[in-house]
């Protein structure tokens, strides 16, 4: 009796002792707290002189992903992007130059990257090329520079990116495969993320 007791103690202290030796689970890749549906992200662009903010509203978040747009003035555009959930999986190309009106991408990624493209820098096996819009290029990381500033909420906030180079192409990307957005790129035009607002 005496020894059945033990045993039935022993395997109820197993899965217990297991979990202690366990290393702690990851938390680099949960989606950030203002990833959300109807959070409000602001660019500053500077399009060769031309000056005016990019504003985003997420409309849908999930397998597939919609937002709004607005450029201000002196541009004065507004529209609406879906990428289905095969782009988000895997496109390489992306779409940069905003005509207006909705647009479904079904092949290219827009503010955000897609999985295949940050897990290559993951795996250190880089084998897509990215085309911003001028054609395939190799990009590589940038070694050194690891973090951005914006604010959320009215806080400044540090994000951890990963600085891509390709040509005299760059782009920072957030560093997080729940939310791969692109905080900033220089393709001769610039865009600059300023603020997250999700409040």
């Amino acid at each position: 009796m005496k020894r059945l007791a033990l045993c039935t103690l022993l395997l109820a202290l197993i899965p217990t002792l297991a979990l202690a030796g366990a290393p702690p689970a990851t938390t680099a890749d949960a989606a950030p707290t203002w990833y959300k549906v109807g959070t409000v992200m602001t660019w500053g662009v500077d399009a060769f002189g031309q000056q005016y903010d990019f504003v985003v509203t997420i409309k849908t978040l999930g397998a597939e992903v919609e937002f709004d747009w607005e450029m201000t003035q002196p541009v004065n555009k507004k529209g609406s992007v879906k990428m289905t959930e095969l782009a988000l999986l895997s496109a390489t190309k992306q779409y940069n130059m905003f005509g207006g009106g909705p647009i479904t991408l079904a092949d290219k990624t827009s503010v955000w990257v897609s999985q295949a493209v940050l897990k290559q820098y993951r795996t250190k096996t880089i084998e897509h090329r990215i085309d911003t819009g001028s054609g395939p290029e190799i990009f590589l990381p940038v070694e050194g520079d690891t973090s951005y500033k914006a604010t959320v909420d009215g806080v400044e906030t540090e994000f951890k990116i990963l600085h891509l180079k390709g040509g005299d192409q760059h782009l920072w990307i957030l560093d997080n495969l729940a939310a791969p957005i692109t905080v900033k790129m220089d393709l001769g035009w610039k865009i600059w993320l300023k603020s997250v607002k999700s409040k």
